[in-house]
């Protein structure tokens, strides 16, 4: 029952908010304002999704400011409700598959997600430029540093290449780490939450649709990071984001 319920909510939930933004995109041509509606906008859409999914929220340390560069481990799809609710007007970057997913693929497409085919090296330089542009813009650019999502048991290790914006501008690096848990006498956050197995993205969906609560905790570091090359600062960023890990089980 929560699983039917909860989908048809977020799907009902998510067409409303993007038929508002392309409505507003259309009409809105004072760059400012359009970006004033869009952080309202986001950050609506992110604590709507947690109060249908039944998403506990708990952060811990200073939340970062905006713009920046804002980096996080990656354990599930629900990542992306957190960062909704953390970071002011996000621009996210994502794998390239996401744009052909139905529905998701049209409405991360239309709110300027930066899609990247880490398969292609050549790709890199582009995505770079758009991140850079993103910041200079005055958004914040969000990046999963792990590439994919994991287990959550260990933290994996982080790919320099795309923090090459922040060398080329020469902006710190703000990091974060997620934790998430279920209530007691529900299936394990690594069964119902975190996105590791062989399956597909309904498959996984369906996991946490059907969980009654998740509980997640966001734990912030207390300052952000700054190199001279991106191999450096991807070391240090995982040795800083691995000082707040803790496994999930």
């Amino acid at each position: 029952m929560y699983g039917l319920w909860r989908s048809i909510c977020i799907t009902v939930t998510l067409i409303g908010f993007y038929l508002s933004w392309v409505v507003v995109r259309t009409l809105i041509k004072n760059n400012t304002k359009r970006m004033q509606f869009r952080t309202r906008m986001l950050r609506t859409a992110g604590h709507t999704f947690a109060n249908i999914l039944g998403i506990t929220v708990q952060h811990e340390g200073p939340q970062p400011p905006s713009p920046c560069f804002w980096i996080c481990n990656h354990v599930s799809s629900l990542d992306a409700v957190m960062l909704l609710m953390t970071v002011e007007n996000p621009i996210v970057v994502a794998r390239h598959d996401v744009e052909s997913w139905p529905v998701i693929g049209t409405i991360s497409s239309g709110i300027d997600t930066i899609f990247v085919d880490r398969s292609r090296f050549d790709a890199m330089p582009i995505v770079a430029d758009k991140m850079a542009q993103a910041i200079q813009k005055g958004y914040s650019v969000v990046m999963f540093p792990e590439a994919t999502t994991g287990k959550g048991d260990v933290l994996l290790p982080f790919k320099p290449p795309l923090f090459e914006p922040a060398i080329r501008l020469g902006v710190p690096v703000y990091y974060a780490c997620c934790y998430y848990e279920t209530a007691d006498g529900e299936a394990p956050a690594t069964d119902v939450v975190t996105w590791w197995r062989d399956t597909t993205f309904a498959s996984h969906a369906w996991d946490f649709l059907r969980t009654p609560r998740i509980y997640l905790r966001v734990r912030y570091g207390t300052s952000p990071i700054q190199a001279e090359n991106r191999k450096v600062l991807a070391r240090q960023l995982q040795e800083a984001v691995q000082g707040l890990f803790e496994p999930i089980k």
